[in-house]
């Protein structure tokens, strides 16, 4: 189970950085989980969020890609600053 603080968030810029370095691209992402491609880039430079059941599906293919346990889920704190989505995708 994925658990939060209150100002936690689910870090999906990392998730997505840590799939490439897996040598998953984002059309490889976006066939394999059925999810545009227009939607993960939106997701990751924080335009919009996964719904919860996408979100968990994102993250169980996160866990079994880079052999991590689901509860190590990328995270960062909403306040503080975190690195941009950007130019990891190019």
């Amino acid at each position: 189970m994925i658990e939060l603080k209150e100002n936690e968030r689910i870090d999906w810029f990392r998730i997505v950085a840590d799939l490439r370095g897996a040598g998953v691209t984002v059309k490889d992402m976006s066939q394999t989980l059925d999810i545009p491609r227009s939607t993960i880039h939106g997701w990751c430079n924080e335009i919009s969020n996964p719904r919860v059941e996408t979100g968990l599906r994102v993250i169980q293919f996160w866990a079994d890609t880079c052999e991590r346990p689901v509860d190590e889920v990328p995270r960062y704190d909403r306040y503080q600053p975190h690195q941009s989505y950007s130019a990891a995708v190019q």
